[in-house]
């Protein structure tokens, strides 16, 4: 066999591998918009609005207590960076390292 031909079978089988493959849909569809579906809602509802997320107090509330555990994080390894920079050794680093990670986390 010449070098072509040997060319063309490869080709050919793999085609055919390919063909094979292809069962399934090319393209699955998109999920269902969550707003579509609610003004899909609303529409055999009588239109009374159906709340989509939390609501402003909700989320302000949310924010409140972030902002407060984060602010005591924050205060804690800035405290042990402190003494870790004052009083250097292992323990000292230990414990700013584990502050920063309870940060980050």
């Amino acid at each position: 066999m010449n070098k072509i031909s040997v060319f063309a079978t490869i080709v050919g089988l793999a085609v055919a591998a390919c063909a094979a493959q292809t069962t399934g849909p090319a393209v699955t569809p998109p999920p269902p918009d969550p707003i579509q579906k609610a003004q899909r809602k609303n529409a055999n509802n009588n239109n009374k609005p159906t709340p989509i997320g939390p609501t402003a107090a909700q989320a302000t509330a949310f924010i409140e207590k972030a902002e407060q555990e984060l602010l005591g994080l924050w205060i804690a390894a800035e405290r042990s960076s402190w003494v870790k920079s004052t009083y250097i050794s292992y323990d000292t680093a230990l414990l700013a390292a584990k502050a920063h990670e309870a940060l980050m986390a």
